[in-house]
């Protein structure tokens, strides 16, 4: 295995991280070297590669809680989720990317992509799980060792909300790898002074601030309400909305925070009561997909709430019930951009193309009630005729790409990077940036391009 080198400091950090994954510690065969044993099963699709980039995105969604398991591993808390269509398309157009890299002459010649993507939700403790997992080379990390000698981790691409990549940014910029979000508009990660190696494919968040302030004042809406979820970026980001919106001569109603509780039903059932007894018609909610997923399913049941609510960007997976609780609300949106030849490529998806990829198989089970290979008692076997483009444009639009353009630039602004950096090398750069890997490199190339 090859030692990766780090500071008093950076090994404290890395400690401190490994303590928040909630994992057992297990030595391995050598004295020198310790496995950290998981407890979550973290989905993945891997493709071999002379250089992998390594992918944490959110390909699921509806995260379920089951407290009983509390009983048996301490205070340890299991999690299930399933994947979705709507997210689906971000995995695609990842793959789409690398598989169009990997065919162009002019683009890392005589050089192939690979990649190592891990379904994490939108959960920040599976999101460090599967960067250590990625640096490792192993599905069960080994800090500070990488036992794959073959391929080079060159990069990270993810995760579509801030927390989960602020979670990444603390294992990856150990190491200074760089770091590309197709999502996270935080505006924290504009500080190069504690994000040095993070970029990302989408705008600052004060620029939706500042829309939503001109949105207020061209329909005349003075006084308003702010609802948000207690997690740090939620935070941030309605406290800088707050002083643009009192700076622009507006007023605040209110501004409620959900706190995490274990009765989370009950904590936002507190605040739709707040939001439907105060006297402003709009309310501006802060929260991550989750957040939103909760207030739809209150929001079902209260046919008669007549507020107006604005969303900033949040990224979530529509179910029929959307239709019905989140109308008359606006959400703001990243521009939608074409991506030529991405349409085709995800209508032609389906499980015969995919027959290996395990973490798709929910979704060929969800949507064609079928699995690959024999029939089981539920599910009859799939066919080629089982294509994706049979699903509901409303759950996957392949018309529309927004983050999913952004997804498509991250691995394009790797690949360029990387092109840039080989440019200034003479022949045989590949072995040599093997032998002599450093992501600053990489990371260096993009900050001057």
């Amino acid at each position: 295995m090859e030692k990766m080198d780090h500071t008093p400091l950076q090994q404290e950090i890395l400690q401190t991280v490994s303590l928040l994954l909630v994992i057992t510690v297990r030595c391995c065969s050598s004295p020198t070297r310790c496995g950290l044993e998981t407890i979550h099963d973290v989905q993945r699709v891997t493709e071999p590669g002379d250089l992998m980039l390594g992918g944490i995105i959110q390909l699921s969604a509806f995260v379920k809680y089951d407290n009983s398991d509390l009983v048996q591993r301490g205070w340890t808390i299991h999690r299930s989720s399933q994947p979705t269509a709507h997210y689906l398309r971000h995995l695609l157009a990842f793959m789409f990317a690398v598989e169009e890299i990997n065919r162009r002459p002019d683009l890392l010649p005589n050089t192939t992509l690979g990649y190592t993507i891990y379904d994490v939700c939108m959960l920040e403790d599976l999101a460090v799980q599967s960067a250590l997992s990625i640096l490792s080379g192993v599905e069960e990390p080994v800090p500070n060792y990488s036992c794959d000698q073959k391929s080079k981790v060159v990069a990270f691409i993810g995760h579509l909300d801030s927390s989960p990549s602020c979670s990444i940014a603390g294992v990856s910029g150990i190491y200074k790898y760089p770091q590309i979000s197709y999502g996270a508009m935080d505006s924290i990660f504009s500080d190069k002074s504690l994000y040095p190696y993070f970029y990302r494919t989408v705008p600052d968040e004060r620029s939706q601030h500042r829309a939503i302030v001109l949105l207020l004042k061209h329909f005349g809406w003075s006084w308003v309400g702010i609802v948000v979820a207690s997690e740090d970026s939620s935070q941030r980001s309605s406290m800088e909305l707050h002083k643009e919106i009192i700076q622009s001569g507006l007023c605040v109603a209110f501004m409620q925070t959900i706190k995490k509780r274990r009765k989370r039903e009950l904590e936002f059932s507190k605040n739709v009561y707040i939001m439907l007894k105060t006297s402003c018609s709009v309310v501006l909610f802060f929260g991550n997909s989750r957040s939103v997923f909760d207030l739809e399913q209150l929001l079902y049941r209260k046919f008669n709430f007549r507020k107006v609510i604005i969303f900033p960007a949040i990224r979530f997976s529509y179910n029929p019930n959307s239709l019905i609780a989140l109308n008359r609300s606006l959400m703001m949106s990243p521009p939608r951009r074409d991506i030529p030849g991405l349409r085709e490529y995800l209508l032609s998806a389906g499980p015969h193309k995919y027959p290996h990829v395990q973490v798709l198989s929910t979704i060929w089970k969800n949507y064609f009630y079928c699995c690959v290979g024999n029939a089981s008692k539920n599910y009859r076997p799939c066919t080629e005729k089982d294509l994706l483009s049979q699903v509901d444009a409303s759950d996957y639009d392949v018309n529309n790409f927004a983050n999913t353009f952004s997804i498509y630039s991250a691995v394009y602004a790797v690949a360029h990077a990387l092109h840039d950096l080989f440019s200034y090398k003479e022949h045989g750069q590949l072995q040599s940036f093997r032998r002599s890997h450093q992501p600053w490199k990489v990371w260096d190339k993009s900050n001057s391009s």
